[in-house]
């Protein structure tokens, strides 16, 4: 069976990936404010966070550690294409996408109740290949790139980006000597275009947003707007299309059709395709296979229905039930059992925690947050075992302890009560929120690993005024929070102690000049010392490639047991699309060339010996000659 040539990268390249957060120093003041965003709080984010560490214990699953979110990721089909620009349909849930997670004028209740905008795909589900959100002004607007969003102007009403996965990041006006408007912490860049925004990823892939749609209502009385990716283009210049409906529902754009520059292509088909209020995905088709969705009736009112189960073109499926408790009981309507196509099963239950507030005993300071509680595996063949959940948050910081057949994980994060130190709390106090501390691992009783982590924030990436909900001022019973600027906060050592020996790694030196922040030095002790200086790919604009390593150097002189130390060096050199030319390893040769789609064409390796690859199917050459 003919296989991708072994390049020497992925279409992304070798990318250093340093955790970053975004930081809130922190100022009170007693005014209100107009909250346009469409962003939930900290303990309410959708999707995954790439500042974190998520437990996954099953195919698919992650569990933040942090805000106790469930979230699944499912690729229902993909097909290669030249380059490695694959069509992948993703299909994520989020356990908090389904109901109103901050308290707001429609959402004083302090459990869950409120119900979010009905999707195309059932309740907590997203399937899209990136989108903008943004909700109306005062007059009636949303405008992506509008005045109101300037340097030294608030985040209450900027837009937000949401991948495919579900996730978020907020776009806040660049004030970095990099050239892009828009940049987020997890440094995605965007700039204003016609009809929408022109969003290009750390790894040098654009995306183009010009799809708008706009119809119901999140956390305001204000209709919801948002610009769906109409074109993906990556950095060899391979593109795909994304064609929509006519018909949207909502916010959501119905995709009608995927066509990829080589000729591949996708067709979406749907359900009560008329009917804004009632359209589901129905099925996904390529290449003569055909995915299957099913879904119950309307179980909520408003067009809300459940995805029940996702059957393969080879008559397999993944099936869903979810509960069915109490209205405002922890987990109704949430998912409660996955079944996998060969029989193996997941059962969830939920519970509440106050995170944000101080005492959580008055109406003002309560609002609570679904976390998950308990996991059970079990099904035909597995044994069955389960993972229970629990939470305490405190001043100082938040304790998650998961306990799993065996033994059990601590995770201590830097928790959003560290607000409430008194009536004003001066310096940068919120820019840990979120961020991992700490992380124990047991066997049994005996601690067998432990990981402390380290942050600065010296770097800000905007000069607008941080203000997160719901401490933002839109009522007298909560105080506004605001830091003068977004800052970027860097992970600047990480200790790892690991039967009674301890790792440490730090990292300094961090690129300024560009907006990256990466570092250029990486020292190492343990059992042996060692200390890497790294050089990186170029940051251009209109191209925002991040993180691309070129060099990794070590200082002349080094030993390594007391003796000289071999060749460790890895030299790099790349073309101007960021694909590598030449690698140096350990005083290793080896040349690569590629044709213009970003297809390897030769390899060639140290003793000259030279393999060259042709007749490219589906990002597969069909013939090598060495």
């Amino acid at each position: 069976m003919p296989v991708r040539p072994h390049a020497p990268f992925s279409l992304h390249g070798f990318f250093i990936v340093i955790l970053l957060q975004t930081v809130l120093g922190l100022t009170t003041f007693p005014a209100t404010a107009t909250v346009q965003s469409q962003m939930p709080d900290f303990y309410a984010e959708p999707g995954l966070n790439p500042f974190r560490d998520p437990l996954s214990a099953n195919v698919n699953e992650v569990i933040d550690t942090f805000s106790g979110g469930l979230h699944l990721s499912y690729t229902d089909l993909v097909i290669p294409g030249n380059g490695g620009l694959d069509i992948r349909i993703q299909r994520s849930y989020n356990a908090n996408n389904i109901y109103l997670a901050r308290k707001t004028a429609l959402n004083l209740a302090p459990t869950l109740t409120t119900l979010l905008p009905r999707t195309p795909v059932g309740m907590g589900w997203t399937l899209h290949f990136g989108r903008v959100l943004k909700s109306e002004d005062a007059s009636g607007i949303a405008n992506v790139c509008d005045a109101g969003n300037s340097l030294g102007d608030d985040t209450l009403n900027n837009a937000i980006l949401e991948l495919s996965d579900g996730s978020q990041q907020i776009l806040y006006v660049n004030s970095t000597a990099f050239g892009a408007r828009f940049i987020t912490r997890e440094q995605w860049v965007a700039d204003c275009i016609t009809g929408g925004l022109l969003v290009t990823s750390p790894e040098g892939v654009k995306y183009t947003l010009t799809q708008h749609v706009s119809g119901g209502n999140t956390y305001t009385t204000a209709r919801d707007h948002a610009w769906y990716t109409t074109r993906i283009e990556d950095r060899n210049g391979n593109y795909l299309t994304l064609n929509y409906l006519a018909l949207s529902s909502n916010k959501n754009a119905l995709i009608s059709s995927i066509t990829a520059s080589d000729g591949r292509g996708v067709s979406f088909g749907y359900l009560n395709s008329a009917d804004p209020n009632h359209v589901l995905l129905s099925s996904i088709s390529a290449n003569a296979q055909t995915w299957r969705y099913e879904y119950t009736p309307n179980v909520a009112g408003g067009g809300h229905y459940q995805l029940t189960r996702v059957t393969r073109p080879d008559g397999l499926a993944w099936t869903y039930q979810y509960h069915n408790k109490t209205a405002g009981l922890a987990g109704n309507k949430v998912l409660q059992q996955v079944t996998y196509p060969y029989g193996a099963t997941v059962n969830y239950d939920y519970s509440y925690v106050c995170f944000m507030g101080i005492t959580c005993t008055s109406a003002y300071d309560t609002f609570y947050s679904l976390v998950v509680a308990t996991k059970t595996n079990g099904g035909r063949d597995v044994v069955p075992g389960t993972w229970t959940y629990s939470y305490a948050p405190t001043t100082t910081e938040d304790t998650t302890t998961v306990t799993f057949p065996g033994g059990r994980h601590v995770y201590k994060h830097f928790g959003s009560k560290l607000m409430f130190g008194g009536a004003t709390t001066p310096g940068k106090t919120l820019w840990k929120i979120g961020l991992l501390k700490e992380q124990q691992t047991y066997h049994g009783a005996t601690l067998v690993n432990r990981v402390v982590y380290t942050w600065d924030a010296p770097y800000a990436i905007s000069n607008e005024r941080y203000v997160r909900p719901p401490y933002d001022g839109s009522d007298a019973s909560h105080p506004r929070y605001e830091d003068s600027a977004i800052y970027v906060p860097l992970l600047v050592r990480k200790d790892i102690i690991r039967d009674g020996t301890p790792y440490t790694t730090v990292y300094s030196n961090f690129v300024t000049a560009n907006g990256s922040f990466n570092p250029q030095t990486i020292s190492e002790t343990g059992q042996a010392t060692r200390i890497t200086h790294l050089t990186y790919f170029p940051r251009m604009a209109g191209q925002n490639i991040v993180r691309l390593v070129k060099d990794e150097t070590e200082p002349s002189g080094s030993l390594c047991l007391g003796l000289p130390c071999p060749n460790r060096n890895i030299l790099r050199s790349f073309d101007t699309k960021g694909n590598a030319t030449q690698i140096v390893r350990h005083g290793v040769r080896e040349e690569y060339s590629y044709y213009a789609n970003g297809d390897l064409y030769r390899k060639t390796d140290a003793r000259n010996v030279a393999w060259n690859y042709a007749g490219y199917v589906r990002g597969i050459p069909t013939n090598e000659v060495q």
